[in-house]
């Protein structure tokens, strides 16, 4: 499978990623980043809210396949969202 431009895979992770390709890692562990500063305005789309409700509702056994079951997206579309608020330093590694 192709990965098109700025896509996330947790296989290949972009440039200004915290993931490393040679490291293990899992969705558990990830957390909301409390320190986040609040002034620097962001605008949530669908997936944003979706994907971060389920992180904050499922702390746990978190796979992409149940993220994309229980929020009615695609695995894909849960990669790129979840790279996007780590991005965002909405959430980060523990």
């Amino acid at each position: 499978m192709f990965q098109k431009k700025g896509a996330f895979s947790p296989l290949y992770p972009q440039k200004n990623c915290k993931l490393m390709t040679n490291s293990s890692w899992s969705l558990n562990d990830l957390t909301i980043n409390p320190d986040r500063n609040p002034a620097i305005p962001h605008r949530f789309t669908r997936e944003k809210m979706l994907v971060l409700g389920w992180l904050i509702f499922n702390q746990k056994d978190r796979t992409f396949y149940n993220m994309a079951r229980d929020c009615s997206l695609n695995i894909h579309q849960c990669e790129i969202t979840v790279q996007q608020l780590i991005e965002l330093d909405i959430i980060r590694f523990r």
